[in-house]
């Protein structure tokens, strides 16, 4: 398997992970959505895909606990 492959497969999740989140109302799932950011952190060398991926797990962890219930 390609890097390119899991990256694909891990945004999808994400996606799909959100979309889940979004239809059952759990922050808990946003926060594990949010932690398939980690794949392009580990597998691409590239800083700015790096300092983006590092950028949405905290935007994903800021959706996570503020929202109201």
């Amino acid at each position: 398997m390609t890097n390119e492959t899991l990256l694909l497969i891990a945004f999808i999740m994400f996606l799909l992970g959100y979309y889940l989140a979004y239809k059952t109302d759990t922050k808990w799932l946003y926060m594990l959505s949010g932690l398939l950011w980690f794949v392009p952190i580990f597998l691409i060398e590239n800083i700015f895909i790096i300092i983006f991926s590092i950028t949405m797990i905290i935007f994903s962890g800021l959706i996570a606990f503020t929202q109201e219930e």
